[in-house]
């Protein structure tokens, strides 16, 4: 049960911190499918909201914890911009 809530995990309206979170407790469920760097990239950038992951087909060659940081720091960069938007209007 634990292993299909993990290849259905989707991060949704969460932050990526937040789903993360969830990513690394229900791997633990799924350890054939994280065994290797790639296989835990994969299902990590599988379950990112659409727009961060075609932001990150920009970054094919990284390991899981530097598309990890790029997320989180898009995500921050993308937040911040909003709000600069919305103070100027």
């Amino acid at each position: 049960m634990k292993l299909e809530e993990f290849l259905a995990l989707r991060q949704g309206e969460d932050s990526v911190m937040k789903y993360l979170g969830h990513f690394h407790h229900l791997s633990q469920y799924a350890p054939d499918r994280v065994n290797t760097d790639a296989k835990k990239k994969e299902h990590f950038l599988r379950g990112l909201n659409p727009k961060l992951q075609k932001m990150m087909t920009v970054c094919p060659n990284v390991s899981f914890h530097e598309a990890v940081n790029i997320a989180i720091s898009y995500e921050e960069k993308s937040r911040k911009h909003k709000e600069e938007k919305k103070k100027k209007s």
